[in-house]
């Protein structure tokens, strides 16, 4: 008996952590499916309104047109990939750490994007006086410049809130952004615009939103004014350094694409392609939301009391890898009747690109779960040589390629680019989070898009598109209610919770 006081003690308290320590899990998990929800509610209602006006410019100005919009997107995004300079990750790491640290780290952060951001402005427009270009697109590129750092201001504030666990003010600016940019660009491309009006669009409505989510952060966090210092400032750069040239780099990979399209094939091959593409990157943000949502866990993994980084890692990676391969295989089952629906009859040749480009959906999302995890980890040092490596791949094989195949060549450099991304990023993670469980993840999904293929098979018109889904769902399900319940019980209570 002198023996089971402290062993029945020890047990008490064994069970007292393990209650508590599953609490907090399904607390985590609400607060992640909230913010996931709150995202992806925003995000739709954005895309779908970028859709509809990529449709319309797409009917309205032809493949050229639509074309020298896309390039002059891309270079404008190239030029201003390095303003992010990697600090918005850095600022909702430290943010989750320590909220106390609002104040100085984001007007450090401010800093380091209004000494980088006009000057990509400025050589926007040099880049348009110079280029062998027409009027209108030398009038866009600054523009689009500066509507990029706008939003690369913007995105600042985003890191404060995510860092706070708190996306409704990212998802509101957001959803005001994409209403303003639509409803302006629909109107005066319908009313015979060009793309100079569009590119005004852009600009107004991130300027919009910028003030929105300043105003916001004001009423809400009242952040202490604390002068940058030079030192300070040049530190958190320094410190994002690594992560800033994977940012640039990976923007970097499709704006090469369309710059060497547009220099080998012309600005229409560059329209097929990049309405493709377009629908692609129209769906990266299923992924994003999640992953803003988990990035604070990511950062507070392993920390005592806490969930173990490899869990966070797992759980997030089924997620996603059921969320996403149903849309990967759409866009590669039925690619024609999407591109015809969406673009017209005269983009049907970008078809094909779709068909390729389709599985990099889910590719990306990995990519971006992997390389948050190095960064919530402190290990973003590794990210610059994946990127680049990367990089120069998919340059090697982008030049290889289109000459004799056109956007279907630049479509599987694209492609493989993004595979050799995925494993590489994913290994690097793995040596964080230690194994997972590659079934676990893979084999509801995988069987999911097999069956998806043979409902393709039988008729591939958009009506069978709405049966495959179905039939992705019902098989996802049955083999979760088979081999794995218990995520199954834990997704329906997270979701009615």
């Amino acid at each position: 008996m002198h023996h089971e006081g402290p062993r029945g003690d020890r047990r008490a308290r064994r069970a007292r952590l393990q209650t508590l320590t599953l609490v907090q899990a399904s607390h985590d998990a609400q607060r992640a499916a909230r913010n996931t929800t709150i995202r992806l509610v925003a995000d739709v209602v954005g895309k779908l309104s970028m859709i509809a006006l990529f449709a319309v410019m797409a009917r309205e100005l032809g493949p050229g047109g639509f074309g020298d919009f896309a390039l002059a997107l891309s270079i404008a995004l190239l030029l201003t990939a390095q303003v992010e300079a990697g600090v918005d990750s850095i600022v909702t790491r430290e943010v989750a750490k320590d909220a106390a640290a609002i104040g100085e780290v984001l007007w450090e952060a401010l800093a380091v994007k209004l000494v980088l951001g006009p000057a990509a402005v400025v050589v926007a427009a040099i880049i348009g006086l110079v280029g062998d270009f027409d009027t209108a697109l030398r009038l866009t590129l600054p523009l689009l410049a500066a509507s990029a750092f706008f939003e690369l201001l913007a995105s600042c504030i985003y890191a404060v809130f995510r860092g706070l666990g708190d996306l409704a003010p990212e998802a509101i600016a957001r959803t005001l952004q994409s209403a303003i940019r639509g409803v302006i660009g629909i109107t005066v491309l319908v009313a015979g615009g060009n793309i100079v009006a569009v590119a005004l669009a852009y600009l107004v409505s991130s300027l919009a939103a910028l003030i929105w989510v300043a105003r916001r952060l004001v009423i809400a966090v009242r952040p202490a004014w604390i002068r940058p210092s030079v030192a300070a400032t040049v530190a958190l750069a320094a410190v994002s350094l690594p992560i800033a040239i994977g940012a640039g780099l990976d923007l970097a990979i499709p704006s090469i694409t369309v710059v060497i399209l547009a220099a080998l094939k012309g600005n229409d091959a560059v329209g097929l392609f990049g309405a493709a593409t377009g629908l692609v990157g129209g769906t990266l943000f299923v992924g994003g939301a999640l992953l803003v949502s988990v990035m604070p866990l990511l950062a507070r993994a392993n920390l005592p009391g806490d969930h173990s980084l490899g869990a966070v890692y797992e759980t997030t990676s089924k997620v996603l890898v059921a969320v996403l391969v149903p849309l990967g295989a759409a866009f590669t089952l039925f690619a024609e009747p999407i591109i015809r629906l969406i673009f017209g009859s005269a983009f049907v040749p970008a078809s094909s690109v779709l068909r390729i480009v389709g599985a990099t959906v889910l590719l990306y999302a990995i990519c971006d779960l992997s390389i948050e995890t190095l960064i919530a980890r402190n290990r973003q040092r590794v990210i610059p040589w994946i990127v680049g490596l990367t990089t120069l791949e998919h340059i090697a094989l982008t030049l290889a390629l289109v000459p004799t195949y056109s956007i279907d060549g630049a479509a599987i450099a694209t492609l493989v680019s993004a595979l050799t991304y995925a494993v590489l990023t994913t290994a690097a993670s793995l040596r964080l989070t230690g194994r997972i469980s590659a079934q676990r993840i893979l084999l509801a999904p995988a069987l999911g898009a097999l069956a998806m293929s043979f409902v393709a098979l039988a008729s591939g018109t958009l009506a069978a598109l709405a049966i495959a889904g179905c039939v992705y769902a019902v098989v996802v399900l049955a083999l979760e209610r088979r081999f794995y319940p218990e995520d199954l019980a834990w997704a329906a209570s997270t979701l009615r919770r």
